[in-house]
Formats: structure tokens, sequence, C-alpha cells
């Protein structure tokens, strides 16, 4: 008897549906394109944890289930990771210049 998934992302849609899947990959997506910005502007050495963080989940999941277990430290990192990039985004104004492009974008493509 299989006791759980030998993948957290397998695990993650089993335990939580494609709803719950969905919901981490665009939370986990959101934080790379946030840390994208500072990674191209040279500023890693105010990002390089959660960096790791976010890398070491991607890789450990692809053949463990690390997220959803009791008491495991994986959970509590990647939400540490996840709000960190959001508090650096609010802290140098990225969040608001973020939402000011996609909504010129937006504009852009609703006048053509």
């Amino acid at each position: 008897m299989v006791f759980h998934a030998h993948n957290g992302f397998l695990e993650i849609w089993l335990e939580l549906g494609a709803a719950g899947l969905l919901l981490f990959a665009l939370s986990y997506f959101r934080a790379w394109r946030r840390l994208w910005t500072y990674l191209r502007a040279g500023q890693v050495d105010r990002i390089v944890w959660m960096v790791f963080a976010l890398a070491l989940i991607l890789l450990y999941d692809l053949d463990e289930n690390s997220l959803l277990i009791y008491n495991g430290i994986f959970w509590p990192l990647y939400v540490a990771a996840l709000a960190n990039v959001e508090f650096l985004a609010v802290e140098d104004g990225l969040a608001t210049s973020i939402a000011e492009r996609s909504v010129h974008e937006a504009s852009a493509v609703l006048s053509h």
C-alpha cells in the first residue's frame, strides 16, 4: 500500500485538486516573476535565500512529497519566502509598477 505520492505536485493535486495545484503554481510563478526583476537588476544579495528556498522546494518536490507534510519545514519556508517576496515588492514599489504596466499593456491591446 502506498501512503502518499512520491511527487509533491501530484500530492497537491490529489489532496487539494486541480484548483489547489493551480493556486500553488500561480503563487510560485508570481514569486519567480517578482524575483526575476531583482536578479536582472543585480540585487542578488537581497533575494538569495528566497531564490534558494524556491529552487529547493521545486527540486525536492519532484521526487518527494514535502509541502503538505504535517509539521514539515517546507511549507513554512515556502510561505516565508512568498511573504518576503511580496514585502520587498511593496517596499520597493514594484507591486504598483507591475500593476501599472499591466493596466498600460491591457489598454494598449484594447486600443488596437
